[in-house]
């Protein structure tokens, strides 16, 4: 049974990013990439912003791993498949974040194997981060599903609406019954790296993610929106990767990963409450 639950995770989020791809058009996929200057601030935030805010939060705090190697591997990993569903019931723009979402995963092939080197360089510990190794984390979770469901959707039709809704509710249950098991598996690790320190520290990293993707986000609320909750929100996955390549004595990644995940979700609350209350407010005219 335990065996099964990365295999039924991995499923539900291809089929999430598959069910993406059937209502996704190509122009939202390019979106991004007709707007260098928006391409620019969106990696300047997620890539470059964010490991020195990590880096910052690491070494003002004294962190230990392996809640400092979580936070750096965290910073380098890319936004996570689930952000475009997340960012446009948060008012985004669907286009911008299926768009970065994409960007984010090509770039990341090429981008996090360099950053690693330069994490490497400041912290003076050995690290090392393989594109092969990126690939193979984004690819078969990302780019493939999202591309195939576009290439079908071209096929089906108006077909494809219908079949991405009954997937999306199939697979979201399936990924939080998962989640759930994942957690119950884990909660021992949890309790033992719970301590103010460790929420300290990952309450800052979300929070510094949040406000440097809304100040980077340009004029447009939407694409603030979106380009905050990106750079706050990173892909868990690939960072959890990254530790156990780089850290394979550290056995806390993954609680610690647990936690970032929970003290994530409570951060979006309130800025994402905020940025709907302010949406309101301008539709009305105040």
């Amino acid at each position: 049974m335990a065996a099964l639950i990365p295999l039924v995770l991995k499923i539900s989020i291809v089929s999430l990013v598959f069910a993406l791809g059937l209502r996704t058009t190509w122009n939202d996929v390019t979106y991004l990439f007709h707007r260098p200057r928006q391409l620019a601030r969106s990696l300047l935030s997620m890539n470059i912003a964010m490991p020195v805010a990590a880096a910052a939060i690491i070494l003002g705090l004294s962190l230990r791993p392996p809640i400092s190697s979580m936070l750096l591997a965290l910073s380098l990993s890319p936004t996570p498949p689930l952000l475009p569903n997340k960012a446009t019931k948060s008012g985004g723009g669907g286009s911008y974040a299926v768009s970065l979402l994409v960007a984010a995963a090509l770039c990341s092939i090429l981008i996090a194997p360099v950053a690693v080197e330069l994490m490497e360089r400041l912290f003076r510990t050995p690290l090392h981060l393989s594109p092969l190794a990126v690939a193979m984390v984004l690819l078969p979770l990302v780019v493939v599903p999202l591309f195939v469901g576009i290439i079908i959707r071209r096929v089906v039709g108006e077909l494809a609406e219908v079949l991405s809704r009954w997937l999306s509710r199939v697979a979201t249950v399936a990924l939080l019954l998962s989640i759930v098991v994942v957690y119950a598996a884990n909660w021992r690790g949890m309790a033992n790296l719970i301590g103010l320190g460790t929420v300290i520290a990952l309450a800052l990293f979300c929070c510094a993610g949040i406000a440097i993707g809304h100040l980077l986000g340009g004029p447009e609320p939407g694409d603030r929106t979106v380009l905050a909750l990106a750079t706050s929100s990173r892909h868990p996955g690939l960072a959890v990767a990254i530790c156990l390549v780089n850290f394979p004595e550290q056995k806390g990644v993954l609680p610690v990963a647990l936690i970032y995940l929970l003290v994530s979700a409570v951060s979006w609350v309130p800025y994402v409450a905020c940025r709907k209350r302010q949406g309101a407010i301008s539709e009305i005219g105040l």
